[in-house]
């Protein structure tokens, strides 16, 4: 079920060997470079101010929690003037508290948006520079210290905010039958119903395609990086650096939260095959709805 990509042929290990190949054009390096940068700046901040809003929440809701400790005692012990006083606070700060967990969800948001954008331009980055590798004359080192800085980064970017993605939830199909004494405008309704339900499991197959084409494309890159290195090995006996010796990357994010370091994200291989999965489900589901939708239509008798 995995479908891995076709690696390589031998024909392009020894391309990459070629001494006339003709290099990386500066000016899109640069554009990239300074993608990343901006991206990397925005991440950032988003990420400060979704952990200011997210103390300010918690903040609230721990006041929030002691002042129904002590409503509850109120009311226990029968004080009826301190529940009153009670209840009026809890009208009173109510509306700070809904302020404050909607800024919250939506400083989160920002923050996962923040990061989809800095994924994708590190991802644009790795790429440009892993074909630089591929063209270089020599063993490129800076280039391959940048490469895994850059690895490194996108891993840390995607452990931070992992646990602020909203678990996917599949819409379950709509429970919508056709009752006897149903007229034909409404059966047609019912259809339309179903119809939107369509709709919104296409836009999140849309989506879970953008998500696989970009992990499998960042495999494939991998991939193209582990050939370079085994055919600058084999036929050059340049020793290239691995990885192991990386500095860290200029402006790279620290880690701020512990329990969002190191969440142990799969290996990209599991992550497509789950991928996927998920893609048939929902396709599976849509085209099951999309057939009931069809036999409303009939029973109705077509859309007009």
């Amino acid at each position: 079920m995995k479908g891995l990509p076709r690696l390589p042929g031998a024909h392009g290990l020894l391309g990459l060997l070629a001494a006339a190949a003709a290099p990386v054009g500066l000016g899109a390096q640069g554009t990239v470079h300074q993608n990343v940068e901006d991206r990397r700046i925005e991440y950032r901040a988003a990420k400060e101010q979704h952990e200011a809003a997210f103390t300010e929440a918690q903040r609230l809701q721990h006041e929030w929690d002691r002042l129904l400790e002590r409503y509850t005692a109120a009311r226990q012990g029968g004080d009826e003037a301190l529940v009153s006083e009670l209840l009026a606070e809890f009208q009173e700060r109510s509306g700070e508290k809904d302020s404050a967990e909607t800024g919250w969800r939506t400083s989160r948001e920002r923050w996962v948006a923040a990061a989809d954008a800095l994924i994708s331009a590190i991802d644009a980055r790795l790429t440009l520079l892993v074909n630089e590798i591929e063209v270089s004359v020599g063993s490129a080192e800076g280039a391959w210290i940048l490469y895994g800085n850059l690895e490194d980064e996108l891993e840390l970017v995607e452990g931070e905010v992992e646990a602020a993605r909203e678990p996917l939830e599949l819409e379950p199909m709509p429970e919508i039958e056709i009752g006897p004494d149903d007229t034909p405008r409404e059966i047609r309704y019912k259809a339309t119903v179903i119809e939107n339900t369509v709709a919104r499991y296409d836009l999140l197959l849309q989506d879970l395609d953008r998500e696989i084409e970009s992990l499998v494309k960042r495999q494939e890159r991998e991939q193209k990086r582990r050939d370079i290195l085994a055919a600058r090995e084999r036929f050059s006996h340049v020793v290239t650096p691995t990885g192991t010796e990386r500095r860290s990357a200029p402006g790279a994010t620290g880690v701020t939260d512990s329990t969002a370091v190191n969440l142990a994200l799969e290996p990209i291989e599991a992550r497509i095959e789950k991928k996927r999965a998920l893609r048939k489900e929902v396709a599976d589901r849509m085209e099951e709805t999309r057939r009931k939708a069809e036999e409303f239509r009939q029973r109705a008798g077509g859309r007009s």
